[in-house]
């Protein structure tokens, strides 16, 4: 598995760091607790959910056959992390041995277009808000190696919807 770190700089140069550094072993029981996700919930008030291995395992490998996410996928990791959508996205990717494109806030907000293309992204999950911040008037043609965009969390624009359905 590789990350691909998204530099901040003018030039969009790129570092790829491999992912086979050493890791902590160490053992999970399906049931035990992976993170916990904290949400303001529906009635305003903050909350934490704990998210379980087995659970999450399950979401990621479905997620990975829907999507049709494999080693040789880029996955864009768009979403704030502290976005529900993040967590899947993230185990998802490792789970089918992706790269995963990582790059800072302030670089999608001013040219999300650019990380998607320089990062060559197959895959990205994000908001519909997130997702216009990338201005791809011809759609797929204007991102040739993005396969797979998946947007939650409100409603998509017609703009966005009219120049990826024909695509």
């Amino acid at each position: 598995m590789s990350v691909i770190m998204m530099r901040d700089a003018d030039d969009g140069v790129k570092e790829e760091a491999d992912g086979d550094q050493d890791c902590i072993d160490a053992e999970a029981e399906a049931a035990d607790e992976a993170y916990v996700a904290f949400t303001s919930g529906t009635n305003g008030i903050p909350k934490g959910t704990a998210a379980r291995f087995d659970a999450v395992l399950r979401y990621a490998e479905a997620k990975r056959a829907v999507e049709n996410i494999t080693s040789d996928s880029r996955v864009c990791l768009a979403s704030n992390v502290t976005f529900d959508l993040y967590p899947g996205d993230a185990y998802c990717a490792a789970l089918a041995g992706a790269a995963m494109v990582v790059a800072s806030r302030a670089m999608i907000q001013r040219d999300f277009a650019r990380v998607l293309v320089l990062g060559r992204a197959t895959h990205v999950c994000c908001t519909p808000t997130v997702f216009s911040l990338a201005d791809f008037p011809r759609g797929r043609v204007d991102a040739p190696d993005l396969r797979c965009v998946s947007l939650a969390g409100e409603k998509m624009s017609a703009r966005t919807l009219r120049a990826f359905a024909s695509t």
